[in-house]
């Protein structure tokens, strides 16, 4: 609209080919604008051609536009212009339309821009301005757009805008208004636009505004409006947007909004609003945006909501609503975003949902969904966002979700999944973030994960997952969190996961790794978060090992190994003592260690270097365990004179619980490599 009026006004101008090219202006109008150019710091416009310009020049300054040689124009929004506008800037007599908006523009609105009484639109919004409105602007004859938004103007708003005669735009939003909304403004017949939105509004919504009936916004958003929703409001049938959240406002929704045949977009949310549902607002056909979050609503969504056939923004949270997650949700093909977390859902998400080919963002967590995810997750070609987050989602993940080539964040954590990782999801070259903690996954990591090109968040802590680990884990090039902590992981760690250098946090805590760490992890130089703690690893790295110790400094006396300087004293034909020195663990009373001996004669013991004593069986005939880790020796009895024997010992640290401000909880029983050999022949 507005470049079309401005169009009109600039080929007014040119329409007279008689006009000279350079037309002068009324001295008083040249001079006006040369005090507005410096009163707001024209020098310093983004573009100032022209201005200051010889007599004549004026209608070829930038932003102006003239008409029958008088200024009609003034255009100039996002300009850089800084300072008050002038108090005479009245005197343009003619002008009819000013346009200053997106500037730095400070101080008042003068009363005295009243008496531009030409003027029909008036847009000042996104600038400084303070102080009251002038209650002189509703007196303005020809005044059809006022938009005033995004400043700071406070007091009331004039009852007297529902006597200015031509008013059609009323944008008041995003300023410090206080006070009521005046009844009166109900009475403008000619009002299309109310927006009053984002301020410090309270008493209740007038229902006089009912008689507005040429009205298509009413936006009275973030406000401290409190009492009920007039029910008069269903009688304005040219309402396309209606928006109502964020105030106080209460009882029950009222049954003739479903009157609004053309509402497109309806926001009630953030609101104490009771009751149920009205089944007449399935009669919204058009309705394209539905807000109803953070309400007091119970009783179900209505079957009539499956008429929304247009709907394509859809948020429900923090609403208890309860009921099944509608069965019929593939009818509405046209929704892009589905927000309906902590809304007491139930049920199971239906295979319909893959009827969405539109959706893009889908966030349902918080809620009792149960059952398995259904196998059409492949129609949803462009998913961006899926949250089912701390359900009670179970059954195995869909491979179809592996042909989601638009997904970059998928949040599955806390549920009851179980079974594999699909191998498939390592075709989601468009994922950013997987967060799949707190299931019940088993299985390996697919070695297919390490083609996540995009991937830069990875949690699949707290599962049952297994190892070893892939060595394709080291190709991902972008990743910056890495989360495989509380699993039962066993096996080397993979040097190339040292290849991972955009890591700022990695774990792999609390599983049953062994071995040596590898020294590729000092490449490893972002690291800001690391846990390697209650596995069996060790480092022969001294480097590595001080690098470690900075990011964790107990990595190293938690960890499963076996004791060092074993050692047995022989005390009878029938008693011996073996010595040990303790391995330094973190936790009191978390380990023990087990010795295991065997006395059966090797027929060609005497042929191995003694540093190379073959092991006794790990489950051999003789086993004994001491009642701490903190223990250093252990006294054997009972044995056979003249017998040889060999013996080794391992710690083990056993499964702990998750309690409560207790020690890290840890699903395995670890085990830790056998110590040295040690034998000897009782006399």
């Amino acid at each position: 609209m507005t470049s079309i009026i401005r169009s009109f006004f600039l080929g007014m101008s040119l329409v007279c080919l008689g006009w000279p090219a350079l037309a002068q202006v009324p001295a008083g109008e040249r001079l006006t604008l040369i005090n507005f150019y410096d009163l707001t710091d024209g020098p310093n416009w983004h573009n100032n051609s022209g201005w200051n310009g010889p007599v004549g020049t004026e209608c070829s300054w930038f932003g102006v536009t003239c008409i029958n040689n008088r200024v009609w124009d003034l255009s100039l929004p996002g300009n850089n212009l800084s300072g008050i506008l002038p108090s005479n800037l009245w005197q343009l007599s003619e002008l009819h339309f000013l346009w200053l908006s997106d500037n730095q523009l400070f101080g008042p609105i003068w009363k005295e821009t009243a008496q531009m009484t030409n003027l029909q639109y008036l847009y000042l919004w996104n600038n400084q301005f303070d102080g009251e409105i002038p209650v002189e602007l509703a007196a303005m004859p020809n005044l059809e757009w006022l938009a005033l938004s995004n400043n700071s103007l406070t007091g009331s708003i004039p009852s007297a805008f529902g006597s200015t005669p031509k008013l059609r735009v009323l944008d008041l939003s995003f300023n410090q208004l206080s006070g009521s909304i005046p009844a009166t403004l109900g009475q403008r017949q000619t009002l299309e636009q109310l927006i009053l939105g984002f301020n410090q509004l309270d008493g209740s919504i007038p229902p006089e505004l009912g008689q507005a009936t040429n009205l298509t916004y009413l936006m009275l958003f973030d406000n401290q409006l409190s009492g009920p929703i007039p029910a008069e409001l269903g009688n304005l049938s040219n309402l396309e947007r209606l928006s109502l959240g964020h105030n106080a406002l209460s009882g029950s929704i009222p049954a003739e909004l479903g009157n609004l045949s053309a509402l497109t977009e309806l926001r009630l949310g953030n609101n104490d609003l009771s009751g149920t549902l009205p089944d007449s607002l399935g009669n919204l056909t058009n309705l394209r945006s539905l807000n109803l979050s953070s309400l007091g609503l119970t009783g179900g969504i209505p079957a009539s909501f499956a008429n929304l056939v247009q709907l394509e923004e859809w948020s429900q949270a923090l609403t208890s609503i309860g009921d099944d997650f509608p069965a019929w949700i593939g009818n509405l093909t046209e929704l892009r975003d589905l927000v309906m977390f902590d809304a007491n859902l139930t049920g199971s998400i239906p295979e319909g949902i893959g009827q969405l080919d539109q959706l893009e963002f889908l966030n349902l967590q918080n809620n009792q969904l149960t059952g398995p995810l259904p196998d059409s997750w492949s129609g949803l070609s462009n998913l961006d966002t899926v949250w089912l987050s701390r359900n009670q989602l179970s059954g195995s993940l869909p491979a179809s979700m592996g042909e989601l080539g638009a997904l970059r964040i998928a949040y599955l954590e806390n549920n009851q999944f179980s079974g594999s990782l699909p191998t498939s999801w390592g075709n989601l070259d468009s994922l950013e973030e997987l967060y799949l903690n707190a299931n019940q996954l088993s299985g390996r990591v697919p070695a297919a994960f390490g083609n996540l090109s995009a991937l830069e968040e990875l949690r699949l802590q707290d599962n049952c997952l297994i190892g070893p680990l892939p060595a394709q884990l080291g190709e991902m090039p972008v990743i910056r969190e890495l989360n495989l902590a509380y699993n039962c992981i066993d096996g080397e760690i993979p040097a190339s996961l040292g290849q991972l250098t955009t890591l700022t946090a990695f774990n792999l805590a609390l599983n049953d790794l062994h071995g040596i760490i590898p020294d590729s992890f000092l490449q490893l130089s972002n690291l800001n978060q690391f846990a390697i703690h209650d596995n069996r690893l060790r480092s022969n790295n001294s480097e590595l090992s001080s690098y470690l110790s900075q990011l964790n400094p107990s990595w190293d006396i938690s960890q499963t190994l076996p004791p060092g300087q074993v050692s047995a004293s022989i005390n009878s034909g029938t008693s011996a003592t073996l010595s040990w020195e303790p391995v330094p663990f973190y936790l009191e009373n978390a380990g023990r260690y087990r010795i295991t001996a065997t006395a059966v004669e090797t027929l060609f013991h005497d042929r191995f270097d003694a540093d190379h004593q073959p092991p006794p069986p790990l489950d051999g005939p003789l086993v004994f365990e001491t009642g701490s880790h903190t223990d250093d020796s252990f006294a054997l009895d009972n044995l056979e004179p003249g017998t040889r024997y060999r013996f080794i010992i391992q710690m083990i640290s056993d499964p702990r619980p998750l309690i409560p401000f207790g020690p890290p909880p840890q699903k395995n029983s670890l085990v830790s490599d056998p110590s040295t050999v040690i034998e000897f022949v009782t006399p």
